[in-house]
């Protein structure tokens, strides 16, 4: 999936930036990307050709499983 800035999903905060889902999940950087490496993440999604982002909705999910196992 791709999305650009001038997409609805995007201009409505459904789509977090890495900085965000640090924030918002409570781990660095490079935890983040070890997790994307090792598949323990959701799926990123490619806002421009050098950025990309996470839905909200599935990083709720996410964190709501881990919350509850």
């Amino acid at each position: 999936m791709s999305l650009n800035q001038s997409s609805p999903l995007y201009h409505s905060r459904n789509v977090l930036s890495v900085n965000e889902v640090c924030i918002y999940c409570n781990f660095g950087r490079t935890a983040l990307y070890d997790m994307l490496a090792k598949g323990l993440f959701v799926k990123r999604i490619r806002l421009t050709q050098r950025r990309v982002g996470f839905l909200r909705s599935e990083v709720d999910s996410w964190l709501d499983k881990r919350k509850y196992s």
